[in-house]
């Protein structure tokens, strides 16, 4: 899902093509339904991330995605 921006910052019209072609399929997996939403969220929220202060790189990313 990273490699299709899903979860990253679209900055390019490429990177709203594979966005939006991410959305789809995590739509058509169900995973976007309403009895679904509550335990996606909780879930996105457990995965730990460096503070994208402490990122070295420069650019418009703030979070370097593995």
């Amino acid at each position: 899902m990273t490699d299709l921006r899903l979860y990253e910052t679209i900055d390019t019209e490429e990177d709203r093509f594979l966005h939006n072609f991410g959305i789809r399929l995590v739509a058509k997996a169900g995973l976007y339904e309403e009895s679904n939403m509550r335990l996606v969220t909780r879930n996105l929220l457990g995965i730990p991330l460096p503070s994208p202060r402490d990122n070295p790189e420069p650019g418009l990313r703030d979070v370097k995605r593995l």
